[in-house]
């Protein structure tokens, strides 16, 4: 076995170990929390140094706005992103490449939030000289546990299309390509299988959605309301 899976999948042991010691602090909310910001930690080292990583909301120059979200990978040499408070940002929609919803344990309760910020993300419009047709934000699922069965999941998957990829710790990967495909949690005897299908997927679409967006904003009018001349 070579040293990078071995580092991978000691990080992921380290996760779940650290996630079912929460269980012992008898607080739901903290438990949740504890294990959320594990799986946040877990990702941020996943981020190349050609990117960006931060939380908060998405907009477009005519003033639509996401609901909170998690993670937002955004794209360096695109607009800024204008840092509030806290870690919050509010991301220019130029800016953005893909973006992540990070859950203690996945359930059906979840599907409805996270269609909603797929649908306002997808309303929004460019400035740029390109419009915002086949322009698509990918959504991550990132979870220590899920509660769904896993035919459930795919059918909810194959409906909403923005959701490319659900990784589950404690359960199986689900990556979208013509079909879902599901990585085992271990498979062909490799502890973590579907984890380390789903960091190997993440980077090949942060590779790809970095060198093929070359969208142009325009901040005169995020600023001023009107096309610089």
């Amino acid at each position: 076995m070579n040293q990078i899976r071995k580092i991978v999948q000691a990080k992921i042991d380290n996760i779940i170990q650290l996630s079912e010691i929460a269980v012992d602090i008898k607080h739901g909310g903290t438990i949740g929390e504890l294990r959320e910001s594990y799986l946040m930690d877990f990702f941020k080292d996943l981020i190349p140094s050609s990117v960006s990583l931060t939380s908060g909301f998405i907009t477009d120059a005519a003033g639509t706005i996401s609901p909170q979200l998690d993670i937002i990978v955004t794209k360096k040499s695109a607009l800024p992103l204008i840092e509030m408070k806290d870690g919050l940002s509010v991301v220019p929609i130029e800016s953005v490449l893909l973006v992540a919803e990070v859950k203690s344990t996945l359930s059906t309760s979840h599907f409805s939030q996270i269609e909603k910020q797929n649908e306002s993300i997808t309303s929004m419009k460019l400035t740029g000289n390109m419009g915002s047709k086949d322009f698509i934000i990918p959504t991550i699922i990132l979870a220590y546990d899920s509660e769904i069965n896993q035919q459930t999941l795919i059918e909810w998957m194959k409906c909403n299309g923005n959701t490319t990829v659900c990784c589950t710790f404690k359960n199986d990967t689900l990556v979208k390509d013509r079909d879902i495909l599901v990585f085992k949690n271990i498979d062909f005897d490799i502890k973590h299988h579907g984890v380390l299908a789903f960091v190997s997927t993440f980077y090949k679409m942060l590779e790809y959605l970095n060198d093929e967006r070359d969208y142009k904003p325009n901040l005169d009018v995020y600023l001023t309301g009107r096309p610089k001349l």
